[in-house]
């Protein structure tokens, strides 16, 4: 048996394997991380001088492709394998104004806050979103790269307007910062998203999310929506860009769009005779998500959940 060939089988396999799932989205992790891993080949070319047999190589060679997969998946997670390189966030401006004064975070109460409008500006990084206890903060700063953010938040009674930003420093030696923000879950949100060579997942399925603007250039994102509120609107925008929205099955979906798309993907709707795809549900819907694509979108695939 040559081991050689089954040793380069499985690689191959396994590299392949591993291209399909992060295409279908079922793992997560960084490409730039697997170039960063190119020491390992001076490790199988030193098992392969070692004068053992060759049973025992393909064993050894076997168990270091595996551990350097584990460590692919740590890499893209919130311990991140370049320990050395962990960022500090630098927040040039937090500022929060309530009612035309500037006070502290920890002098009102955020959750009584019914209607938030969020204006966030992304550069050149990696994004996602969780539930937290705050309208807007990071959940983490130890990811990695280096990376800036800038914060106001404006009160007024019932109703916030946030603008943030976030992008990487200059010297940040071509590493991409992975930015963990945390939104609050209480209010109603509008969400103005300006992504800028950007790529991530961005799940909004815990949100109750009113309006939603993409404006995507030269980015990769995947944006998930749920069924929190009955009438959601999106508007996505973008130039070179390949976007991908999730809608839940139980909210009727309409899709319009000013333009014929060089990729367009619509599963489960229908055409209609205006140009407009509906959604044809069987089941009880809760609310609608209207989808809006403008002229200048390149790819836009629309997937049920």
């Amino acid at each position: 048996m040559n081991t050689k060939n089954v040793f380069s089988g499985i690689f191959f396999i396994t590299l392949g394997t591993l291209w399909i799932l992060k295409s279908l989205e079922f793992v997560t992790f960084s490409w730039l991380d697997f170039l960063q891993l190119w020491p390992v080949i001076f490790i199988f070319i030193g098992i392969s001088m070692i004068p053992i047999k060759d049973w025992i190589k393909l064993v050894i060679q076997i168990l270091m492709l595996a551990f350097t997969i584990g460590l692919l998946f740590v890499s893209d997670s919130d311990v991140s394998i370049h320990s050395t390189r962990k960022y500090r966030i630098e927040k040039i401006t937090d500022q929060v104004i309530v009612d035309e004064e500037v006070v502290q975070e920890v002098t009102y109460k955020e959750d009584s806050v019914k209607y938030a409008n969020l204006n966030l500006s992304i550069s050149a990084s990696k994004v996602s979103f969780i539930k937290g206890v705050k309208l807007f903060e990071l959940a983490d700063s130890t990811l990695n790269g280096k990376g800036e953010i800038e914060v106001q938040k404006v009160i007024k009674k019932d109703k916030a307007e946030i603008d943030a930003e976030l992008y990487p420093v200059e010297e940040r030696n071509n590493f991409v910062p992975r930015f963990k923000v945390a939104l609050g879950g209480f209010p109603i949100w509008d969400i103005n998203l300006d992504l800028k060579a950007t790529e991530g997942m961005i799940d909004f399925s815990a949100f109750k999310i009113e309006k939603l603007t993409v404006v995507a250039q030269a980015s990769s994102v995947n944006v998930k929506l749920g069924a929190n509120h009955p009438n959601v609107k999106v508007i996505v925008e973008s130039g070179a860009s390949s976007v991908k929205v999730q809608v839940p099955k139980n909210m009727k979906c309409i899709v319009k769009k000013d333009n014929v798309l060089s990729s367009f993907s619509v599963k489960g709707l229908k055409k209609q005779e205006d140009g407009t795809f509906i959604s044809t549900e069987t089941t009880k819907t809760v609310g609608v998500i209207e989808i809006s694509i403008a002229a200048d979108v390149s790819s836009v695939d629309i997937v049920r959940y």
